[in-house]
């Protein structure tokens, strides 16, 4: 007579938070030569707003903006790729790789990154047309596609379906132990973006971020510089957080 094993139950929400800060401390002066992207994103908004602040024309700003939209969306997904990869490899007390090797794979995953969360979208857009129940509900099964694409090499509707195996039988935990520590490490970069925009205010007045006027443009690229900035610091964390949910996943499957 064959006993059935009773699946391992998944770390508690606290367990995954704790332990996702405690990732993020002890391996951010190795995340940061990574996350320190976002810092350079925000930086080339801030540059830009100054160039189209010299600007004549609605349609040479339209598109100066859309320019620098894409350049940036790029920039950022790329770090996101590559911080991923390294993240995963540092749970798992593997050696990163060094940074030619990391840029060159993330260059490579770059548009079949795009093209799943074109697919994810069109999904949970779909969902939500339908009721918000289905919306909510392909947001949370499909959440790991991504890191299935940087960890297996999955592509496209490879990566939902493994997503949505993975996840399988455990949806509502996974939906509370995400708004658990979206909540908390959502909070705690809110608060960080709030103190440097206080610090900000108090040396270009508080009516700086108010601005509506022909040069609010400049308002606009400091407020997107601290923004970026303090997710060149918290990024870590986040895509930490998302790697330890993931590998709890696999461990207790």
């Amino acid at each position: 007579m064959t006993t059935q094993t009773q699946p391992k139950q998944l770390p508690g929400v606290w367990e995954l938070i704790v332990d996702s800060w405690h990732f993020f401390t002890s391996t951010w002066n190795t995340t940061i030569k990574v996350s320190i992207f976002f810092l350079y994103a925000g930086l080339a908004i801030f540059l830009a707003t100054l160039l189209l602040r010299s600007g004549h024309g609605f349609l040479f700003i339209f598109f100066m903006q859309l320019l620098v939209l894409i350049v940036v969306s790029i920039l950022l997904t790329w770090a996101i790729i590559r911080l991923t990869w390294l993240m995963l490899r540092l749970d798992e007390n593997k050696k990163p790789m060094d940074a030619k090797e990391g840029k060159s794979l993330a260059w490579k995953l770059l548009f079949p990154y795009f093209w799943i969360y074109i697919i994810i979208n069109l999904v949970t857009f779909g969902g939500f047309i339908l009721l918000i129940i289905p919306g909510i509900y392909f947001t949370i099964a499909l959440s790991m596609s991504a890191i299935f694409l940087v960890d297996k090499g999955y592509r496209g509707f490879q990566t939902l379906a493994a997503s949505e195996v993975l996840i399988k039988d455990r949806w509502w935990p996974i939906f509370w132990r995400f708004i658990a520590g979206g909540s908390i490490f959502g909070t705690l970069i809110m608060a960080a973006f709030a103190v440097l925009t206080f610090i900000v205010s108090l040396v270009t007045g508080p009516e700086f971020f108010m601005d509506v006027e022909e040069y609010a443009l400049l308002p606009y690229g400091v407020e997107q510089f601290l923004q970026l900035a303090t997710l060149a610091v918290f990024m870590p964390l986040m895509v930490g957080f998302h790697v330890k949910v993931y590998r709890a996943l696999q461990a207790t499957r």
